[in-house]
């Protein structure tokens, strides 16, 4: 962090984006937290001098120039640009689009709680309707501003589910009890009996961290960090043959009749049926899936060996929020409005599950 101020000293650039944890937002000694980033903040603005606003964005919602990522990835950006030059866009460029039950398909508007770290006045925070510190809402009043779920994209999207994988009863050594309390909770929840046994759509186990122990396939992928790849995925075969579309609410179909519309933002996936829990199969994520996640493009070529790769995977910015914040810096630079791609409301989305 110190090396920014020193940089922006030294070239006097026209501007900077600096990405961060949310946390790096309280960076100070215990009895003065944020003291010393509010003095960082300060010292880079001096340098310009500058003007700056601190975005909080999670890479699931950057899809103003494109789809956002198949995992979370909440950040905190300090956006710096010039004083007396023209301010970037934030508002075209970062809202991300949701279904209200009155308006439809709106750009939603982020909202920040009152809570004892964050408020309106003061945002910082990640997103969650429950646990979070912001929302995003319908920008229109006549229904009071409703809390809106974004449209997200699911880690199915990245997973490659031809990829052999054992069953759970076929290992000859077996997970370890957390890791089966986690694949047991999930079995539990996504199940649907069907005959003797059930049908399941595939989810994912977090083995640590992620802020939950499991979730639904078509959810974002919890966030991907350098130590490691934590996440597992269960799924069971298509031995039944049903259908379920990705995007939106419709039920499952079975395979024998035609397949919906595929549109550019469509994925189906094969719900899967087991007759107990030992006949899905279980594997850990590839680092190719785990970037695929991240919304690296499959012929991306990473230098190293695997751990590196992760690592480098677990330390990146997501392509889709440098896109969109890169992009809202240049059309400010250049003055040239840049036009964003036409919202498909064609494909029915996937909301996002309230954290």
């Amino acid at each position: 962090m110190h090396d920014i101020a020193r940089f922006a000293e030294h070239h006097r650039y026209r501007a900077i984006i600096v990405e961060n944890v949310p946390d790096a937002r309280w960076w100070g000694p215990d009895e003065a937290p944020g003291f010393a980033f509010d003095n960082w903040v300060r010292s880079v603005a001096l340098w310009g001098p500058y003007d700056y606003r601190i975005v909080y964005l999670d890479s699931a919602h950057a899809q103003a120039a494109g789809p956002g990522s198949r995992s979370r990835r909440p950040r905190m950006y300090v956006v710096f640009w010039r004083k007396g030059e023209r301010a970037p866009d934030f508002d075209k460029w970062l809202r991300p689009h949701g279904s209200c039950p009155q308006h439809g398909w709106v750009r939603l508007m982020q909202s920040f709680k009152r809570t004892r770290t964050c408020s309106p006045e003061r945002p910082w925070g990640v997103y969650g309707v429950k646990t979070g510190q912001y929302v995003y809402r319908c920008p229109h009043t006549e229904c009071r501003n409703q809390v809106v779920e974004p449209r997200v994209r699911g880690a199915a999207e990245a997973i490659d589910f031809t990829l052999p994988a054992r069953t759970i009863g076929e290992r000859s050594k077996p997970l370890v009890p957390n890791t089966m309390r986690k694949i047991r909770a999930g079995w539990t929840r996504y199940r649907r009996v069907h005959g003797e046994g059930a049908l399941i759509e595939p989810y994912m186990v977090e083995l640590h961290g992620g802020g939950s122990s499991h979730r639904r396939a078509t959810q974002p992928m919890s966030t991907l960090t350098a130590g490691g790849i934590n996440h597992g995925v269960v799924y069971a075969d298509p031995a039944v043959h049903e259908l379920l579309p990705y995007y939106g609410n419709s039920s499952a179909q079975p395979i024998d009749v035609p397949m919906p519309t595929l549109t550019t933002r469509d994925r189906h996936g094969l719900i899967g049926y087991a007759a107990s829990l030992e006949e899905c199969r279980y594997r850990m994520i590839l680092p190719s899936e785990a970037a695929r996640a991240m919304e690296f493009p499959d012929d991306y070529v990473f230098l190293g060996d695997r751990d590196q790769t992760i690592e480098m995977i677990g330390n990146a910015v997501t392509p889709n929020a440098g896109r969109d914040l890169v992009g809202m810096v240049v059309e400010s630079l250049t003055g040239e409005d840049l036009s964003l791609p036409a919202w498909d409301t064609g494909a029915q989305p996937e909301v996002g599950e309230a954290a």
